[in-house]
């Protein structure tokens, strides 16, 4: 068990709940049926969070969640390890700038999680990893992270 922000246990799941905005939830089906030629794996499992996600207005989407476009900073709980990406929709992404695709196993893993959730997730090579979002910055408030 994991301790969340409001120090109520949470296991940490394969599955825990996730969120998408009416707009997020449009671009992902469109995003994961394109790489279902490229990349059926990725697609598919971009798919399944898809399909399992809470789905709410744009308006009123939790600003705590995760949505394409922001800047996340997660832990990989395995090695301690905290990072910063920006979430995107395309398959080219940008490591220098720290983009990560959720046509990528990590980013298809992050898409509808809040700060304080744990996902526990299979890599590309089938090893699994719990990562844990700690904080989420919206595309509008990028400067602050410069």
């Amino acid at each position: 068990m994991i301790w969340n922000k409001t120090c109520n246990p949470t296991p940490i799941g394969r599955y825990p709940p996730i969120i998408l905005s009416v707009t997020d939830h449009r671009r992902l089906q469109v995003v994961a049926i394109e790489a279902l030629l490229r990349d059926p794996r990725i697609a598919g499992a971009l798919l399944d969070e898809i399909d399992r996600a809470d789905v709410v207005e744009d308006a009123v989407l939790d600003e705590r969640a995760v949505r394409l476009g922001d800047v996340v900073s997660y832990r990989n709980d395995a090695i301690g390890e905290q990072h910063q990406v920006r979430l995107i929709d395309q398959i080219d992404q940008d490591a220098d700038r720290g983009d990560v695709s959720v046509l990528s196993s990590l980013g298809a893993a992050l898409v509808g999680l809040r700060v304080g959730q744990s996902i526990l997730w299979a890599d590309r090579l089938g090893a699994e990893r719990v990562y844990t979002i700690l904080s989420v910055h919206r595309a509008g408030r990028l400067e602050a992270l410069s």
